[in-house]
């Protein structure tokens, strides 16, 4: 089939064809550093829930550092401290305290 709509649709095709290919190979390349840091999330989380008792209200990737996380922890007295922790050893790498 060789008529006009054809040759102004086949590239379209290839082109969602390509998209899709990325698409998964993207996925599965993303898959395996996010179980890593789940497990760094949770391995911060544990190591400031123990120091400093609270609740985690929000973890994020650091992006000072390699293999560090920023932990917000809401403190039993109300404050909010945010916390740059070394994921593997629990280490503080960096504290900030805001003032109720």
């Amino acid at each position: 089939m060789d008529t006009p709509m054809a040759r102004r649709l086949s590239p379209v095709l290839y082109l969602g064809a390509a998209v899709l290919i990325w698409l998964v190979c993207l996925q599965s390349a993303l898959a395996a550093p996010a179980e890593g840091l789940r497990s760094d999330f949770a391995s911060a989380t544990r190591h400031v829930e123990r120091r400093y008792g609270g609740q985690v209200i929000a973890v994020a990737p650091a992006a000072e550092r390699a293999r560090a996380v920023k932990v917000k922890v809401l403190l039993d007295d109300g404050r909010v401290k945010t916390l740059v922790v070394d994921a593997e050893t629990g280490e503080i790498l960096d504290q900030r305290g805001a003032r109720r």
